[in-house]
């Protein structure tokens, strides 16, 4: 049995379809659906999210080593800000992310930029920790 679906596209797109007459649109969405289906239960997929979790966690705890090693070279009142520093919009975010990139510049003047998001929550964790137990 065949299942009919609708799909709703903008004007825009419509309009640039129309350009295609000769396109079954119906054939090319039953293969992106099916492509998206086989993606999604795959192995490979599994896969890869465990590796991209595993890297995600190896970062944060590179990040979290990093400043633990190194905390003594930085001021109390950079802890305190980074440690203390809660992240309520994207451009809070971005400020956190530069007062930690300072403090890494600051540690290891020759550290890779752009620094990996995970990196730095690992160094603000660690932060955290440390002055909780202080």
């Amino acid at each position: 049995m065949v299942k009919n679906i609708t799909v709703g596209i903008s004007d825009e797109l419509s309009s640039r379809m129309d350009e295609f007459k000769e396109v079954n649109w119906s054939a090319i969405t039953r293969i992106c659906i099916e492509k998206y289906m086989n993606q999604r239960s795959s192995d490979q997929f599994e896969k890869a999210i465990s590796e991209v979790q595993s890297k995600k966690d190896i970062e944060f705890k590179n990040g979290f080593n990093f400043l633990l090693y190194n905390i003594k070279k930085v001021s109390l009142d950079d802890l305190e800000f980074v440690a203390n520093f809660e992240v309520t919009d994207p451009d809070e975010q971005d400020t956190l992310h530069r007062n930690l990139t300072k403090i890494a510049n600051e540690i290891y003047p020759g550290i890779d930029e752009p620094i990996n998001t995970s990196f730095l929550y690992g160094m603000q964790s660690s932060a955290k920790e440390v002055l909780k137990r202080a």
